[in-house]
């Protein structure tokens, strides 16, 4: 029986991750004297046992997030040929969210917190910080593809989504794929980029 389902039955709550003091401070980025004053005072939640402070992981990343602003648009028109002849099938793009955004220097600048397949396209929404309200145009990065060349046209059968790239100079204007874009509102929102590391090789692009 998988475990959430016998926690249901058994109308018990999930342990929650902790993480010391020491590991807290890492993940803030602050000294250990520091950290331990945040939860002796309440700032941040915590439980003694003993002489050991218990803090949940969830509490920590939340407060070590940072605010920026909310973006949502097109990543990949479905069955339209880019002008590198290449074309995303339905089905084709698998993903683990949070998926990284980056600018055009490889800086991580946001999240994509949600993405889901529409009718004709694959869509997405998130954070992102040091962009001024407006539309993007945006590449991904697809890691392990599969292709099938089809005649005169790349169609991808598989392949992981793992970067999202926002093109903020020149690229505001057309895109190999013009489709490709997102908004940035003026609405905000909180996100914890702790655990968001772009991979090391980024193999293919799209479109």
């Amino acid at each position: 029986m998988p475990q959430e389902e016998f926690l249901r039955r058994s109308r018990l709550q999930p342990v929650p991750e902790l993480v010391s003091v020491p590991q807290a401070a890492e993940l803030l980025g602050i000294k250990r004297q520091s950290a331990l004053e945040l939860v002796q005072r309440g700032s941040l939640t915590g439980r003694k046992v003993g002489d050991t402070w218990g803090i949940p992981r969830a509490a920590v990343e939340d407060r070590a997030g940072v605010d920026g602003l909310r973006w949502e648009g097109v990543l990949i028109p479905m069955n339209v040929v880019s002008d590198l002849g290449q074309l995303v099938e339905p089905d084709a793009i698998d993903f683990d969210l949070p998926v990284p955004v980056l600018d055009e220097r490889g800086q991580v600048i946001g999240i994509a917190r949600s993405i889901k397949m529409d009718s004709d396209a694959w869509t997405a929404d998130g954070i992102v910080t040091g962009l001024p309200p407006g539309e993007y145009s945006m590449v991904v990065q697809v890691d392990r593809p599969r292709w099938s060349l089809q005649g005169e046209v790349d169609h991808l059968k598989r392949g992981d989504l793992t970067v999202i790239t926002v093109l903020t100079g020149d690229g505001r204007g057309p895109a190999t794929l013009p489709q490709a874009r997102i908004r940035v509102s003026e609405a905000t929102g909180h996100m914890n980029l702790s655990r968001v590391h772009p991979p090391a090789h980024m193999v293919v692009s799209y479109p």
